[in-house]
């Protein structure tokens, strides 16, 4: 089974070099807030583009409708 919405992102956050914290920072949000988001207890569904956008991905690797 393929990784889960937070799975992926956290996996392509730590390729890229990047922390919690500074994505955090970058979307204006709690490094709090992003440590559930890559837990997957929340979906930041408004933020999805904008996630995309930043690692460098699309909609179709994050599978954001699991």
């Amino acid at each position: 089974m393929g990784l889960t919405f937070g799975e992926s992102i956290k996996k392509r956050r730590i390729e890229k070099g990047l922390t919690q914290e500074e994505m955090a920072r970058n979307f204006k949000v709690s490094q709090t807030y992003w440590s559930l988001i890559e837990r997957d207890i929340s979906k930041p569904f408004k933020l999805c583009y904008q996630i995309c956008k930043e690692l460098g991905i699309s909609f179709k690797y994050l599978d954001v409708m699991k």
